[in-house]
């Protein structure tokens, strides 16, 4: 199983919908991360299949909770480098999310 279908069998246990622009999304975040994670060091995760399980997969089980409803506001604190916070809102972007964290440089 390759590291994508990883990623998908997941959010499918999870019974959590994913669609072709989603998963784009969720890929450029990503690569974005790991851009930026080479200047700031925003996670010490950085492989792509460890990244998928426990960031995106962990980050994910939020909303398997089906706790987070259509229309609700959330606030991430603590974000980092963007988890839960990035993903929650990729997957549901029917919510308001806000992310917040302590070092301004991770929220430039």
């Amino acid at each position: 199983m390759n590291n994508l279908e990883i990623l998908m069998d997941g959010l499918k246990q999870l019974n959590i919908e994913i669609n072709e622009e989603k998963l784009n999304k969720l890929l450029n975040f990503k690569e974005i991360m790991l851009q930026w994670n080479e200047n700031i060091n925003l996670t010490s995760i950085t492989d792509e299949k460890e990244i998928f399980i426990k960031h995106y997969l962990d980050s994910a089980t939020c909303l398997s909770t089906q706790i987070i409803k259509s229309g609700d506001k959330i606030i991430d604190v603590g974000t980092g480098a963007g988890f839960p916070g990035m993903v929650v809102k990729i997957l549901k972007d029917d919510i308001d999310m806000t992310l917040l964290d302590s070092l301004k440089k991770r929220t430039a």
